[in-house]
């Protein structure tokens, strides 16, 4: 019985477009900084400031990313003398959240053609929506 976390991940695994981990540190400078990658998920990002040889861990409220474009800003300027690591990762091609706007269409799409519930379908079905995820993500690269 598939889900739409099955189609989601059928999309990724076609795609060959697997998590790659980063890891990278800066001397507090500033609110603002470009970890160097784009297409981060936000979900698995780890932000910490060391200060004085202590690691304090930055709760999510405390600063923003800018997931397509590998920014990560901060809501008030880190301690002067601190050092920040960011680390997670991201992907070649596409966002999670991304993937997963493009999952719905296409999930859309061939429900509403078919009009039979998702969990219902056949894995060979499931695997068209997949390809047609794709499709539709690679189509807004193109774009």
């Amino acid at each position: 019985m598939a889900n739409f976390d099955d189609v989601v991940n059928i999309a990724r695994t076609y795609l060959r477009d697997f998590p790659r981990f980063f890891q990278t540190s800066f001397g507090a400078s500033g609110r603002t900084y470009q970890v160097g990658h784009v297409n981060i998920d936000k979900d698995s990002l780890y932000v910490a400031t060391y200060l004085s040889g202590s690691a304090s861990a930055s709760a999510v409220s405390n600063y923003s990313i800018d997931e397509r474009n590998g920014v990560v800003r901060f809501s008030s300027t880190p301690p002067a003398g601190s050092n920040i690591l960011i680390e997670g990762y991201y992907y070649e091609w596409v966002t999670p959240t991304d993937l997963e706007f493009y999952t719905k269409r296409a999930v859309e799409k061939h429900l509403h053609a078919i009009n039979t519930p998702l969990e219902a379908l056949s894995d060979a079905v499931i695997n068209a929506i997949g390809i047609s995820a794709i499709v539709e993500s690679l189509w807004a690269l193109m774009t």
